[in-house]
């Protein structure tokens, strides 16, 4: 007796990733650090209140990765 055919089930491949011109690296307000994360100087810096100078709260621009991507993005 012949054994039953199995039913094969096409499996989805791994997600695609849209990779976009429009990223941090390729913005004007990124301003790279090494490697791949930078600063957003799109805004002005914001307090930072987990580094403390002796003058009072520090000031800092959000640290972003190069491959992130906001709604204020300007090209260079």
């Amino acid at each position: 007796m012949a054994k039953p055919a199995k039913a094969s089930v096409a499996l989805p491949g791994p997600p695609t990733i849209l990779v976009k011109d429009e990223s941090c690296a390729t913005c004007r307000h990124f301003l790279p650090l090494g490697g791949v994360t930078g600063l957003c100087r799109r805004f002005p810096p914001s307090i930072n209140l987990m580094s403390p100078t002796p003058h009072g709260p520090a000031m800092s621009f959000p640290v972003v990765t190069a491959s992130m991507l906001c709604g204020e993005y300007s090209p260079r």
